[in-house]
């Protein structure tokens, strides 16, 4: 069996919608309804949170909404927006993601934490007494 390399995000398409956040798309949903806002989290199930949401039906009738959650299963399409360059913006996803598992490993004492701990002085601390 070969092991598969990388987050589950990094491996799936999920990684070119996670890229988009923070910028302006327009989804279809299963029901014909398309919703239109600023991408403001997207989640490994494709839930997504839009916000500043302007929700048309099939009649044409629109309600803004100022955030908006779609489950993933709801969602047809989401529409990448021509300004953006798919490989570019995934890469980019991908080192965002790097950076934050460096961050908390670090944070929880994993490789290069004792380097940052002996400059701020952390080793020095006495720690609680052990009985």
């Amino acid at each position: 069996m070969v092991k598969k390399k990388g987050r589950a995000s990094e491996r799936s398409l999920i990684c070119v919608i996670q890229a988009l956040v923070g910028m302006k798309v327009l989804v279809e949903l299963k029901n014909d309804v398309t919703v239109k806002g600023v991408l403001e989290e997207c989640d490994l199930g494709m839930n997504i949170v839009i916000k500043d949401a302007i929700q048309e039906n099939l009649q044409g009738i629109k309600t803004e909404l100022a955030l908006m959650f779609i489950q993933g299963r709801r969602i047809r399409f989401i529409h990448i927006p021509k300004s953006v360059n798919v490989s570019d913006a995934v890469e980019a996803q991908r080192e965002r993601i790097r950076k934050a598992e460096v961050m908390y490993t670090q944070a929880m004492g994993g490789p290069g934490a004792s380097s940052k701990r002996r400059e701020s002085g952390m080793d020095d601390q006495a720690g609680p007494s052990q009985i």
